[in-house]
């Protein structure tokens, strides 16, 4: 039986477009287990985080209109190496 998770002692960026709220159901989850939650709108705010403020997760939408998804990876790991980063897509299928 799977652990039930308590209390989220960590930071999540959400990275989506502007008024995009396809993904807020997840965001209030983690919110209410305790995670600090802040929110990017493009590649460009994303980086000025990363470099001002300890995040640990990253969860990006990868249908974003306006980042591409390995130039992301690539610049968020060179600016926080420990940042662990999320892709999700409503369109995705395996």
């Amino acid at each position: 039986m799977p652990k039930k998770v308590r209390n989220l002692n960590t930071t999540i960026l959400f990275i989506s477009e502007r008024g995009d709220t396809k993904w807020e159901r997840f965001h209030s989850y983690l919110k209410r287990k305790g995670a600090i939650t802040i929110f990017a709108c493009s590649s460009r705010e994303t980086y000025d985080i990363l470099r001002k403020r300890p995040v640990n997760i990253m969860i990006a939408d990868y249908d974003h209109s306006e980042i591409k998804a390995g130039i992301l990876l690539k610049k968020s790991k060179k600016i926080s190496p420990h940042v662990e980063l999320i892709f999700l897509s409503e369109k995705a299928s395996m």
